[in-house]
């Protein structure tokens, strides 16, 4: 495909400028500026021309990567600054956008060395914090609980940090959430929402009122686990389970094949795991009571209530 003529959009996201052939709505818009980034349209190949390793979807190669996923499309993230988006016949833009702003920003983000965990970033101007944990842990619905309460959002589901004069600041992500039907309706967060995939019933929320579009300080990191219990237990982390627990909620870990990725990242691990606190709280392993958590870390990590 030509791309001399193609209009192109450009906006801004996780401390990077994009510049895009395809409209990307969830993202906020800015003037033309030098991009770090280019997403374009165009032909994927098959397999990269040298591969490290792979999965069942996606292969690695040297600042090369692959993802090809049956009936939505082909991508391709290479030297941290190219994707080439190739996708199939009739499916819906919104599922590719999905993958462009997940799984491929994701790899993008590795390639450039940008520490990415897998969680979301609250802020209340004063005081930020980090959610990490496994998927469906509630990660998403704690930050969709404090949005309703005027809480701002810097980030959901990939949390990128970057660092400067010693401190660790989280870059603001894409303004939006995504959460399973029966937590917007618990929540009852109205009807402008976007179906993400035809099969699951979740849902992609806008939160550009209450999203943090500068990079916040953050010294506070949240491992949002469950347990066989009735009540919440908060334990802090140290040592060398600080690393690991840092390490196992690296968002996408398994793209981190190339060495040299590895080394950035595992230098990026250490480096947070210095100057920052890490909690452990496990919340019963029962249905989430969303108000009853919200309401816990609220009052425990803002000292409020």
């Amino acid at each position: 495909m030509n791309s001399v003529n193609q209009e192109k959009y450009t906006y801004a996201c996780f401390g990077l400028i994009i510049e895009s052939e395809i409209e990307l709505p969830e993202l906020y818009a800015i003037e033309k500026k030098s991009p770090d980034v280019k997403i374009r349209q165009g032909n994927v190949p098959k397999h990269l021309p040298v591969i490290y390793g792979g999965g069942a979807l996606f292969e690695i190669g040297p600042t090369d990567f692959l993802l090809r996923f049956e009936k939505i499309g082909s991508f391709r993230v290479e030297n941290g600054k190219n994707i080439t988006v190739q996708s199939f016949e009739g499916t819906r833009p919104e599922e590719v956008r999905l993958f462009i702003l997940g799984s491929v920003m994701g790899a993008l983000l590795h390639q450039r060395g940008v520490l990415a965990l897998h969680g979301s970033a609250i802020t209340n101007g004063q005081k930020s914090i980090v959610v990490i944990g496994k998927s469906s842990v509630g990660k998403s619905s704690v930050a969709a609980f404090f949005s309703q309460k005027g809480y701002e959002i810097i980030s959901d589901d990939i949390t990128a940090i970057k660092f400067q004069n010693g401190t660790s600041l989280v870059s603001p992500g894409i303004p939006q959430i995504k959460l399973w039907r029966d937590v917007i309706e618990h929540l009852k967060m109205g009807n402008d929402l976007i179906k993400i995939r035809p099969d699951f019933e979740k849902y992609a929320k806008s939160i550009r009122n209450h999203y943090s579009s500068s990079p916040k300080l953050i010294d506070t990191i949240i491992h949002l686990d469950t347990r066989n219990t009735v009540d919440y237990n908060l334990s802090k982390i140290t040592g060398f389970d600080k690393f690991n627990c840092l390490l196992s909620n690296t968002y996408r870990y398994q793209y981190l094949i190339d060495e040299d990725q590895q080394k950035r990242h595992f230098i990026n691990i250490s480096h947070l795991a210095k100057i920052i606190d890490l909690y452990k709280l496990e919340r019963p392993s029962s249905q989430l009571d969303l108000f009853k958590l919200g309401l816990f870390i609220e009052k425990t990590f803002f000292n409020i209530g």
